[in-house]
């Protein structure tokens, strides 16, 4: 099995300088890994070295800057209302943003409107319909609501 995946790239945009440890090749290693596992169980392949790929999947989890495969970054930085202060006046999100807040690359980026849609939308199928409204109006982060 290759270990590949514990050095650091230049991401999935091929990002130019020197290389990084991005979470987005952690999360695409534990994914290829999840599913090889769960692959081999319903075709009942004894021969796929499962036990590595499971705990070679808990590695790629627990490795520095990484993420946990059950909700975001381990960090708990990474939290959907606080992006939500972060979008432009038009409620738009682009590409990449620098730590300071500034929109960098391709705007609008339709992959974090999706993610948005998603914690919405889980957030209504738990059942939390305050919760989901304080999320929508920013409450939550002490922004008052639009």
């Amino acid at each position: 099995m290759s270990t590949l995946w514990r050095e650091p790239d230049h991401g999935v945009w091929e990002i130019r300088g020197p290389l990084r440890h991005y979470v987005g090749s952690k999360v695409m290693t534990w994914v290829c890994l999840d599913r090889g596992v769960r692959l081999a169980g319903l075709l009942g392949d004894e021969s796929a070295p499962a036990h590595r790929w499971r705990r070679a999947a808990a590695r790629s989890c627990s490795a520095p800057s990484s993420w946990s495969p059950r909700w975001g970054r381990r960090d708990g930085s990474s939290r959907p209302a606080r992006l939500c202060a972060e979008a432009g006046p038009l409620g738009l999100f682009s590409e990449e943003m620098a730590p300071g807040g500034t929109a960098l690359g391709n705007y609008p980026q339709a992959f974090t409107h999706l993610g948005l849609i998603e914690v919405a939308a889980n957030l209504d199928m738990a059942g939390s319909r305050e919760a989901l409204h304080q999320w929508a109006t920013g409450r939550s982060q002490g922004r008052s609501g639009s």
